[in-house]
Parts: C-alpha cells; sequence; structure tokens
C-alpha cells in the first residue's frame, strides 16, 4: 500500500457517487440525502481522512484527503514531509516512509496546509463548512498543524465540526447495533456488505467515512444536525 495506492485508489473513491457497482444502491441514495440537508442549510459537508507520523498529538501529517459527499471528484490530496525532528512511528500502518515522500517531492508541512486551506476556501465559497472526521484526533492534528506552522485556517476557523466516532459510539447503543467493533471499516461492511479494502489509504478512508457516516444518521433516526457539530477551535 503506501503511496503505490494512490492513483489506484482516488480514481476508485471518486466513482463511487455516481455508482460503484460492488456498493448496495442504497448506500449511494443515503449519501445523496444527507448531502441535501447540509444544503437545506446553505451547507457543505467535506469528509476528511489523514495518515500520519505518529498517534501521539505531535504527530505529523502524512497524507491528507478531503472531499465533498457529493462531487466526489473534487478531492484534495496532499502529502507532506513529517516536521523537523518528528519521528516516523506509524509507518507500520500505512506504509508511508520519509524516503518516498522525498521521492515524490511532497512539500512541507505548511505548504500542504495552506494547499488545503486554498482548496477548501474554493470548494465551500460563502457556505457554512461542515466537516466530517472519524474521532477528535483528525481535528487535533489539523488544529495543532496549522497553529504550528502558521498557516490561516480560512473557513476552517468558523467551520462546524462532526465526530463520526462520537456519533458512532450514541448510535449503535440506540439501535441495539452491535458495539463489540467501532473500527470505520467494521461499520462500513454492516452499511454496505462489503469490506473496506486498502484501508489505511486516506482516499478510500475518506471515501468509506461518507458512506459510514449516512448510514450512522439513517440508523440513528436522522437527528438534527446541529446536535451532531462540536467545537473543535
Amino acid at each position: 500500500r503506501g503511496l503505490d495506492c494512490f492513483v489506484r485508489d482516488v480514481a476508485a473513491a471518486a466513482s463511487a457517487r455516481t455508482g460503484r457497482r460492488d456498493l448496495a444502491a442504497d448506500a449511494d441514495m443515503r449519501v445523496v440525502r444527507v448531502a441535501a440537508e447540509f444544503a437545506a442549510l446553505d451547507g457543505c459537508c467535506i469528509v476528511a481522512d489523514g495518515e500520519t507520523s505518529g498517534l501521539s498529538l505531535r504527530a505529523s501529517i502524512l497524507e491528507l484527503v478531503m472531499a465533498p459527499l457529493v462531487g466526489r471528484g473534487n478531492y484534495f490530496v496532499g502529502y507532506a514531509l513529517p516536521g523537523p525532528g518528528v519521528p516516523m512511528r506509524a509507518d507500520h500502518i500505512h506504509n508511508l516512509r520519509t524516503a518516498d515522500l522525498e521521492r515524490i517531492g511532497a512539500p512541507s508541512q505548511g505548504v500542504m496546509l495552506s494547499n488545503m486551506v486554498a482548496y477548501l476556501g474554493h470548494t465551500v465559497g460563502n457556505q457554512t463548512l461542515f466537516l466530517v472526521a472519524y474521532g477528535k484526533m483528525d481535528y487535533e492534528w489539523l488544529r495543532r498543524g496549522l497553529k504550528k506552522h502558521g498557516v490561516d485556517p480560512g473557513v476552517l476557523l468558523h467551520a462546524d465540526a462532526i465526530d463520526a466516532l462520537e456519533l458512532a459510539r450514541n448510535t449503535v447503543r440506540r439501535a441495539d447495533l452491535d458495539q463489540s467493533n467501532l473500527e470505520q471499516a467494521s461499520l462500513y461492511q454492516q452499511a454496505t456488505g462489503n469490506l473496506l479494502e486498502n484501508a489505511h489509504c486516506a482516499a478510500p478512508d475518506a471515501d468509506a467515512l461518507a458512506t459510514v457516516f449516512a448510514w450512522l444518521r439513517e440508523q440513528g433516526g436522522a437527528p438534527p444536525l446541529a446536535t451532531l457539530i462540536q467545537t473543535h477551535g
């Protein structure tokens, strides 16, 4: 996996909302319905997934993918070198190594994060940004990275954050679903009947997050979106 999965997985994930055959049709329709909820609020919902140098708050983001719930061809995919002195302690999970990142000319953390903010500004425009990630750590890595590298957060400054992992915890309790495994890949299989291929590559993980988030909202009775929003300033 690692960098070798990038071209194949982005191409596959980008076609998902237009009828990838291995996903049930109702999984696609759930995503469309949830996207319409955000649009009714003059909002743009973006799903985000990243791979980092480690699991501590001091880790650097090595790969970052952001994409709207619909219009999946409009991806942001960014790679970056780890920050100075930041050890690589998670390469056994995602197979991203410093030498590979250097080989493809990956920029610094600051440049990659600046490009990400520019992408969000262009994609979201004057709408409200709703940012969905699977776990609070993703928000913390983003927040700390922007601050550390002096990057203006742009539309992220006033974004509404939705933690899909917290939604999963609440939903499985209310809907009497299997609580033994809240891994995103496990929920994806429950939602679609399919295994999640190439987990820990950010592009397919972001696509799976869109599917899982929409499924969780349906399983939980589609509570008002305001009840899902958290603050991660």
